[in-house]
């Protein structure tokens, strides 16, 4: 395997890593210790989509590089300013 794909392999996996660890923190959170949850309000509820949103953009950016289609990772990247 060359360095340029391991780059893009490591990328890949990382950013996976991330969304996983993600869920896992704050899901655990939210499934053993509800009694620490603060109000449910609509501010909460939009800060949860968009930082889901956010991590799956990372994750959706660095699949296409893994898979070598730029025009995709274009794509995704301006998708990704909505976002932002």
């Amino acid at each position: 395997m060359s360095n340029r794909v391991a780059v893009r392999s490591f990328a890949y996996h990382y950013s996976v890593l991330l969304l996983v660890l993600v869920i896992l923190g704050f899901g655990s959170r939210a499934l053993f210790l509800p009694e620490c949850w603060p109000p449910v309000r609509v501010t909460l509820v939009l800060h949860i989509i968009v930082m889901a949103a956010w991590f799956l953009l990372v994750v959706g950016q660095a699949l296409p590089i893994n898979k070598r289609s730029i025009s995709m990772h274009k794509f995704i990247g301006q998708f990704g300013q909505i976002v932002a």
